[in-house]
């Protein structure tokens, strides 16, 4: 490979900062391209050879369109290898998607309701019942997580307390027609983990906790994990998804309930600052070995 493309509507955060200057060592000449502000050619022709290409696919699934992917696939077309599997990227495009993913694996996850319309009183009241068992402490009001099909860091995510908060929520989403979410319940008592790997190789772990002022545990809050000192059977169970997914790397974020694990998500376009800072890996450089091997 002679050259390298990041495709991101961020180049200058930390992680793609990170992938180009290990680009560069590697002796690889770097081009940033935001697909959302590219000219894309549809034609038939074949276009420029790409052969000695290598693209990092660095653009989440937020804005609820996949052109991105379908710039990626003209990429690939031309003859360039894009570093992360486009059909991972396919199936697992947001979380309703990852939901059907993980039924037909039946890898346990989260229990969630996808809402695209306004639910009767019967409907609240069942997604109420159907959650409850998962609220534990019994002399404080149940909680519940409301958050998009489509979001990244924690952005979109609510939290709720109470089930009339909860319907007064719920109201105020259909009266800006905004219905494209999902109802969890809070699992206050989980612990949360987040396991970094490639095909090859587990690159690292960390314990997320919460701030106290948050109640999501963000990638910049958590410790690292010696992968021999986290819960039996944890790394065994998120190599099982990944590799179901075939995702060539990714980010498993996975919670610890009553000694259950359970998926929260598959991140194929995860940060990695945090990982590298606190463990010494250079998570960058496996990322884009994973294209170079």
């Amino acid at each position: 490979m002679k050259n390298f493309i990041l495709l991101s509507e961020h180049p200058d955060i930390q992680s793609s900062l990170r992938l180009l200057e290990t680009a560069e060592s590697l002796k690889l000449a770097t081009q940033v391209i935001n697909p959302y502000e590219s000219l894309l050619d549809l034609s038939a022709s074949t276009g420029q050879d790409l052969s000695e290409t290598l693209v990092m696919h660095r653009v989440t699934g937020i804005k609820h369109q996949n052109f991105d992917l379908n710039f990626s696939g003209m990429l690939q077309a031309n003859g360039a290898k894009i570093i992360n599997n486009l059909d991972a990227f396919e199936k697992l495009r947001d979380k309703e998607q990852q939901a059907v993913f993980f039924r037909y694996h039946k890898i346990p996850v989260i229990p969630a309701f996808s809402v695209r319309k306004r639910l009767t009183q019967i409907e609240v009241d069942h997604i109420i019942e159907k959650l409850s068992p998962y609220h534990l402490d019994k002399k404080a009001p149940p909680s519940y997580i409301i958050k998009t099909t489509r979001g990244n860091q924690g952005v979109g995510t609510n939290l709720v307390n109470g089930t009339k908060s909860l319907k007064s929520l719920l109201e105020t989403l259909w009266a800006i027609r905004d219905q494209n979410f999902l109802i969890q319940p809070f699992l206050k008592e989980a612990y949360e983990y987040r396991i970094l790997t490639t095909k090859k190789n587990v690159l690292g772990a960390i314990q997320r906790t919460p701030d106290q002022n948050d109640f999501r545990a963000n990638a910049h809050h958590g410790t690292a994990c010696r992968l021999n000192n986290l819960p039996s059977g944890l790394i065994d169970f998120a190599q099982n998804a990944f590799l179901k997914s075939g995702a060539n790397y990714a980010a498993l974020d996975l919670f610890l309930w009553q000694d259950q694990f359970m998926v929260v998500e598959i991140n194929l376009v995860p940060g990695f600052r945090q990982m590298e800072l606190v463990t010494g890996n250079n998570v960058a450089k496996e990322i884009i070995s994973t294209g170079l091997n």
